[in-house]
């Protein structure tokens, strides 16, 4: 429509706080289009855009794959060219506006490279939500071991119920990034962890009142 970014920004916005995945679908039309626009000839454009300012016609832009999420690098689909016409071969999943879609753009395989920086990456990902995990379960039990000595456990406990359950939610959505699309498909477990983990920081004191108890016994402590 030749208006600016920022302008189509304030556009997405305004879409998006009705509803998310509706302005998801309109604005998958722009992601599909653009190659056309960027690569494509005059005939292509034509064939392909013409028909979307004629009528309020769907196109997809396909990248994710089961295995390779939307990893451009790491995609298995190959385009073989065969004579005139190009034969492919691959799967393709989660795509948007897909089943309503007049045409797609799809994105084949175009190199190769190793899974090493990656592999590293989710490695240093596992030890971080380790380490909170660790620090979380210390928290609950000094908060225990303070009752076992026969002394108020207030602050502890605070301290443990705000933090575990702020790190649950942190771990369980960090486990669904691990697993990638798939992770966010009911199929695999760790989509429910990251819903039953919300609960942690909402049932038996928010985790907005934990901190004023924390802020309050910590403040408590200097006025005696």
């Amino acid at each position: 429509m030749g208006l600016s970014i920022f302008d189509a920004c304030l556009i997405t916005e305004e879409l998006a706080y009705a509803c998310t995945g509706m302005q998801t679908a309109m604005e998958a039309n722009s992601l599909g289009q653009m190659p056309v626009i960027i690569a494509g000839n005059e005939a292509q454009k034509k064939k392909y855009l013409g028909r979307m300012t004629e009528e309020p016609l769907m196109c997809a832009y396909c990248v994710t794959e089961p295995g390779a999420g939307s990893d451009v690098a790491g995609l298995k689909t190959r385009a073989v060219k065969m004579g005139d016409e190009y034969v492919v071969n691959g799967q393709k999943m989660w795509i948007t506006n897909g089943g309503k879609a007049n045409w797609c753009v799809f994105k084949p395989v175009c190199c190769h490279r190793s899974h090493g920086g990656q592999h590293q990456a989710v490695s240093f990902l596992l030890a971080e939500m380790a380490m909170k995990v660790e620090l979380a379960r210390m928290a609950y039990q000094r908060s225990a071991w303070e009752v076992d000595q026969g002394r108020r456990n207030t602050y502890y406990a605070s301290i443990a119920k705000a933090f575990a359950g702020d790190i649950a939610n942190q771990v369980a959505t960090d486990a669904v990034q691990v697993f990638g699309d798939n992770g966010f498909n009911s199929d695999h477990p760790v989509e429910k962890l990251m819903r039953d983990a919300k609960i942690y920081q909402i049932y038996e004191g928010t985790a907005q009142i934990q901190r004023l108890i924390i802020a309050r016994e910590h403040l408590g402590k200097f006025k005696k």
